[in-house]
Order: structure tokens, then C-alpha cells, then sequence
């Protein structure tokens, strides 16, 4: 029964890539989608009790609307409009700021008592307590002890013995604070510890918790002045999370009613301390002028006289004007910049036509200038008088109707569950799904043993497989025994398919990367299977730690002094059977490489070739032991052993390098206890390589073919 898989044959159709092999990578996952199955699970349980066991978290939200109150619409100006629109104070950045004030949230935490957590009470239960601090300590937590009756409240020590006592609203001090309860309704009288912090150490947690943000870009300048605030707190109490919400709304919207307010008590004040002397000079322009024209009716005031009048108002007015726009100008522009440039020769422009009035007016008669002159003051002093009087009514309606430039949209409502929700359960469960393969993927790549022979040659290993072994549970079983008999009948043969009839190459090692791969019961069976076909076999077990192979044959290990004796007339004692000789472990050594190293030694590897066919040396783990290194430079067939579901592939990996490092080659390969896995031809059939399907197909149908036989 000759394997036709050599190493020349096989290995002419495969080439080594370093290319990404999708297939293999399937393969990981496909073969280790139980775990990540599991994981996937334990993640989505594990997911879904959070979300419907641990606190939820809300978003409250509330809507605020600014739009900057413009107070030149009282004023009939242009000018005045311009230069109220561009006030600083109506920023909507500066509205946020003065929502986030200090002073601000401070009330929002004294009146909603933020720094006072009372532990221990029912939903339905309420303690009505003030406390204020008049100490510097900010970071200071008091922790104090109360007990209540119908009638009052007790102070209590740490031992919850009465200290003061008093009854409800009257005020007791206790440590620089000021304690006053006035009322309380609990189920049952009991002591009830509460907590209390300055306001002033509450202020950075209030501010962290809330998010007051505009929905107008902060790049876009032309809507600076108006927009929408949104103002929003997370909390897993939605009635405390509302009324911080509602409360701050109030005390921002109070506060600007009264800043409101307060300019216009100030610019009222100020208009009324003037407009009195503006009247009275309005009075005397025009009891000069009328004096003037009694005096002097035989001036002639014609049509020039009032049209130069009027150009000198136009020009003032267009002086007016362009001074202001020069002075928004210079705060935007260089001063070298076209636009301020074009401005200010408008400037010298107008200023040069009102200069030709002037002269023009020089050249009039005296009495003409002089009733020009009085006609100007009156008409200054006239449009003075009503711009006060018109400012005086704007802001006497903004005071008496407090009109602010802030209203509350949206009262505090519940915007969205913010923790725990579905999308993260789901999300949790998809990236678990991905760590869970990524895993896998490493998993198979580093740490899993091998499954199937093939994945030696998808890892690129050099290593021709003379032989798969199929997986035996019980040595006692006829049907096991058999199919073990049959592949080690195909091993002999692939053994000496390596040899090609090269009679000098007699000495085979056996080893193994680790500890229980079998080697030695492929040591033992190879050796029996040769003596069966008439070779004399000689088995050594040179694994001197840990070797046991006497014990199969009922024999004991040897001392090093009667290793020394083995020789042509004393080879007979270590007879098995007819053509099988076994040497034992060799017991009590005191250096094992010293002993493996001698010329002792190597006199008896000397005989056993010249007195067997084959000499067999079942060695120790080549990872784990440094005496296997040189029983292998000294042997002809160097045999590696790998279990399956036990070594990884990184080991025989390793091995390959040990072999080098020596400058010596493993000529083949034993697969161990080769286990068709379950669902086998659901992983390698239809998502395999052909080297998957090659052994599934060759060496396990060899393995069995006695069955087929029979």
C-alpha cells in the first residue's frame, strides 16, 4: 500500500505567498464559530440587562429664542439704528456667557437646595430644610445626623445622640452653619443623614452638567444678533433635571428683563435731565428769530435764502453720517484699505461743498447771515428736542412693558434617552461579533492547535507529511488497533519511499516539539511494524528524562554502568521479540548532554549500525530538551511528530529553525491522532483548499481502508 505523496510531488504544487489568504482566514472563523457565537451571545444578554436593569439617563432640553431688541426704532435716524445694531452687548455669544454665569446657577443651587442630598428617603417622603455656611472652606462636605418628630427636629452626633434639638423654622447653629427645618413628612420618624455643601463647590458640576449651545454658526457673523439657544442637562431625574432647566430659564430671563429695564430707567433719566434745556433753547431760537424778522421786515427772504438753508441741514446731516461709517471703517479696515480711502475723500468732498456755502454765505448782506444763523440754531435745536422726546416714548414703552429681547420657546421637556438605548445594544453586539472574529482570526494564526495536516503547508512549512495517524482512544480495541496498524503499515512505506534504497541510512529520530504527542507509540509501533517484515529493529529510548518505554515491554530502566556493557554477546538480553531489541531509558545520569556526548556513546551508535537494519531513537521534546539536538546530527531519518489539537503551528515552526540551527533537515512529518472534526466536510469540503481536500480524501480513507476490505 505505497503513498504516492512524496515530498518532490507534493511540493511541486505549492508555492509559497505572501499575499493575505482570505480562505485560511474563513476557515479560522468557520472553525471557531462557536466562539463567537458564545461571544456574540454573552454580549447581547449581557447588553440587553444593562439596558433594561441599569439606570437610564435623559436628555432635558429647553428652546430659547434671542433676537436683539433694537432700540433705534425709536430713533428716526439711520445713524442711530447703525449703531445700535452692532452693539456688542446684543452678541448671541454674550447672551450664552450671561446664561452661564456664576452668579446665575449660584441661584439655581441655592433655591433648587442642589447642595443638600438627603439619603436614605422615599420619593413620597420630603424634608424641608435651609442651610447656609458662612465659612471659607469651599471644598468642606458636612455630613450631619437629624432625627424628626410632629413637633421639631433633632441635631445628632456620630453616634446619633441628641445635640441640639429645636422646632420647626426656628434656627439652630452648629459649626458655622445655620440650620433651619421647616417641616417634614416621612413614613416613620427615624435618623436621617444629609450632606451639605457650599453652593460655590456645587457651581463646576451644575456648569460640567449643563450645555447651553446656539444653533447659529459661530462663523456667520450677519446672524450673531439673533438665533436660538438650546439649552440642555442630563440627568436620570427628570423632574430635577426640568426644574434646573425651568429655573435657570427663569433667573437668565429675569435678569435680562431687569438689565433691560434698568437702560431704560437710565436713558429715561438722562433724556428728562436734558430735554428741559434743549425746550428752553428751542424757546429762545425762536423768540430771537421772530424778534429778528420784527426788527427787520424789510429783508427780503426769498427762495435762495431757504434753499441754502436746507443744503446746509443736507450737508451736516451727510457729514453725520459718513463720520459714523468712517468710525465702524477704521475698526474693520486698514488704513490704507480702498474702502476707508473711498470713505474719507467722500469726507473732504462734503466737507468743501459745505465750505463753499459758507463763503457763499459771506458774500450775503449782514442781516441775511444773521437770519440764517438764527434760522440754523432754531432748526438744530427743533430736531434735538424731538429726538430726545421721540427716545423719551421708546423707552418709557420698553420700561412699561418690560419687553426683552430673550422668550422661552420650549419649556424643559424630555428630549431622548441618552443611556442605556437599542443602538447600543446593537452596537455592542456588532462590534462584539468583530472583536470576536479578529480574535478568532489571532487565535488561529498563533495560538490554536493544528486541525488538519493541510494547515502545515498553507503556513508555508517545508515539511513533507509521511504519515497521518488516526486518533485512538482505546489500545484494547480491536477496530482501533487495527486502523492504528494500517497507517503505520503506510508510514513504513513512505519511510522507505525517503530512503530510496540507500541501505546506510539506518538511524531514525523521532522527536516531537512537546511533551504527549505520541512520539514514543510511534517510536514503539514503527519498530514493531519494521521487525514484522522481517528488519532487525533496535529501539532506544533517549528520552533519558521522562522516557517510559521499558514499562510497555515489562522491562526496567538501565544504569549508565550496564549501558556500558551492551556489546555483540550481551545484545541478546534486550531481545523483545524475534527481531525487536529494546534499550531502556537509561536512569540516574548525572549529566544527560555529557553522557549523549561521549565517546562511550557514540562506540554504541557505531554498533547498534553495524548489527540492525534499523535503529530506532525515541528522543525527548526538541523544544523542552537540548539531548535530542545531537542524537540528531548523528541519526540518517530525522522524524518530527505533531499531535493534533495539540501542537500550533508557531511550534513546528520553531522546530524547523532548531533543525537549521544544526544544519540538519526533518525528512518528514507524522500527523497524530488525526480526528475528523465535526461538521469536517462543512469546513474543509466546501470552503477548503485542495490540500484539505487532498487529506481528507487520501490519508483518512488509507487509514480505513481495512473496512473497505472487509
Amino acid at each position: 500500500m505505497k503513498n504516492d505523496l512524496t515530498p518532490d510531488n507534493f511540493y511541486s504544487s505549492i508555492e509559497e505567498s505572501n499575499e493575505i489568504d482570505f480562505g485560511k482566514i474563513f476557515r479560522f472563523i468557520l472553525m471557531q464559530s462557536k466562539f463567537i457565537i458564545s461571544v456574540v451571545v454573552g454580549v447581547f444578554i449581557l447588553s440587553l440587562l444593562l439596558f433594561y436593569f441599569s439606570t437610564k439617563k435623559y436628555e432635558i432640553r429647553s428652546l430659547i429664542q434671542y433676537e436683539a431688541f433694537n432700540q433705534g426704532v425709536f430713533d428716526p435716524t439711520q445713524s442711530l439704528q447703525f449703531a445700535s445694531a452692532n452693539s456688542s452687548s446684543s452678541d448671541i455669544t454674550n447672551m450664552i456667557q450671561l446664561y452661564e454665569s456664576r452668579t446665575n446657577y449660584l441661584k439655581v443651587i441655592e433655591h433648587l437646595k442642589l447642595n443638600i442630598d438627603i439619603r436614605d428617603i422615599s420619593e413620597d417622603e420630603r424634608i424641608d430644610i435651609d442651610i447656609t455656611d458662612n465659612g471659607d472652606e469651599l471644598l468642606q462636605a458636612y455630613e450631619l445626623n437629624f432625627a424628626f418628630s410632629d413637633s421639631g427636629f433633632s441635631l445628632l452626633d456620630d453616634d446619633l445622640i441628641e445635640m441640639q434639638t429645636a422646632k420647626y423654622g426656628q434656627e439652630i447653629l452648629f459649626d458655622g452653619l445655620k440650620i433651619s427645618v421647616k417641616s417634614s413628612n416621612l413614613r416613620e420618624y427615624r435618623p436621617i443623614t444629609i450632606i451639605y455643601r457650599k453652593p460655590e463647590s456645587m457651581f463646576n458640576f451644575l456648569k460640567a452638567g449643563m450645555n447651553v449651545v446656539s444653533s447659529t454658526s459661530s462663523r456667520n457673523s450677519f446672524f450673531k444678533n439673533e438665533g436660538l439657544i438650546i439649552v440642555s442637562y442630563i440627568t436620570d431625574d427628570i423632574n430635577l433635571g426640568k426644574n434646573i432647566i425651568d429655573y435657570a430659564n427663569s433667573v437668565f430671563l429675569n435678569q435680562r428683563i431687569y438689565e433691560e429695564s434698568e437702560k431704560s430707567r437710565k436713558a429715561i433719566g438722562f433724556i428728562e435731565q436734558n430735554i428741559e434745556s434743549i425746550a428752553n433753547s428751542v424757546e429762545v431760537n425762536k423768540t430771537k428769530l421772530k424778534q429778528f424778522r420784527e426788527e427787520n421786515k424789510s429783508i427780503d427772504v426769498g427762495l435762495e435764502i431757504e434753499a441754502i438753508i436746507k443744503k446746509i441741514q443736507s450737508l451736516d446731516e451727510a457729514l453725520s453720517s459718513i463720520e459714523i461709517e468712517l468710525g465702524r471703517a477704521e475698526e474693520i479696515y486698514t488704513t490704507n484699505n480702498p474702502a476707508y480711502l473711498n470713505l474719507l475723500n467722500n469726507k473732504l468732498l462734503i466737507e468743501k461743498q459745505k465750505e463753499e456755502v459758507l463763503t457763499e454765505i459771506e458774500m450775503m448782506p449782514k442781516e441775511q447771515q444773521e437770519y440764517i444763523d438764527l434760522y440754523n440754531d432754531l432748526e438744530v435745536s427743533q430736531a434735538l428736542f424731538e429726538e430726545l422726546e421721540s427716545r423719551r416714548l421708546g423707552f418709557s414703552i420698553l420700561e412699561a412693558s418690560t419687553i426683552g429681547d430673550v422668550r422661552v420657546v420650549d419649556e424643559a421637556y424630555v428630549a431622548d434617552l441618552v443611556s442605556p438605548n437599542l443602538l447600543g445594544v446593537i452596537l455592542s453586539t456588532i462590534l462584539s461579533f468583530l472583536a470576536a472574529c479578529l480574535i478568532a482570526i489571532i487565535r488561529g494564526l498563533y495560538f490554536l492547535p493544528i486541525s488538519n495536516p493541510a494547515e502545515i503547508f498553507d503556513n508555508n512549512i517545508s515539511l513533507p507529511i509521511i504519515g497521518v495517524l488516526p486518533n485512538i482512544t482505546d489500545f484494547d480495541e480491536t477496530e482501533d488497533l487495527t486502523r492504528l496498524n494500517t497507517a503505520i503499515e503506510s508510514l513504513i512505506v513512505n519511510i522507505n519511499s525517503i530512503q530510496s534504497n540507500q541501505a546506510d541510512k539506518k538511524i531514525i529520530t523521532i522527536t516531537s516539539p512537546s511533551a504527549g504527542n505520541g512520539k514514543s507509540t510511534i517510536s514503539r509501533k514503527l519498530s514493531e511494524g519494521f521487525s514484522k517484515i522481517g528488519k532487525k529493529v533496535l529501539l532506544v529510548d533517549n528520552d533519558l528524562k521522562r522516557g517510559d518505554l521499558a514499562s510497555h515491554f515489562n522491562r526496567k530502566s538501565i544504569s549508565e554502568k550496564t549501558f556500558s556493557t551492551i556489546n555483540e554477546t550481551t545484545i541478546d538480553q534486550y531481545r523483545i521479540q524475534d527481531n525487536l531489541f529494546l534499550i531502556p531509558r537509561v536512569k540516574g545520569l548525572n549529566n544527560t548532554f555529557q553522557f549523549l556526548y561521549s565517546h562511550q556513546y557514540l562506540d554504541k551508535i557505531k554498533f547498534f549500525r553495524e548489527n540492525f537494519d534499523y535503529v530506532i531513537f525515541d528522543t525527548g521534546p526538541v523544544l523542552a530538551v537540548a539531548d535530542s539536538s545531537l542524537l540528531i546530527e548523528k541519526s540518517d531519518l530525522n522524524i518530527l511528530v505533531a499531535r493534533h489539537g495539540i501542537n500550533r503551528i508557531n511550534e513546528i515552526k520553531q522546530c524547523v529553525d532548531n533543525y537549521k540551527q544544526i544544519s540538519k533537515n526533518i525528512d518528514g512529518l507524522v500527523y497524530n491522532a488525526f480526528a475528523k472534526p465535526s461538521g469536517y466536510y462543512g469546513y474543509y469540503s466546501l470552503y477548503g483548499s485542495y490540500s484539505y481536500q487532498y487529506y481528507a480524501d487520501k490519508y483518512l480513507e488509507e487509514a480505513y481502508e481495512y473496512e473497505r476490505k472487509d
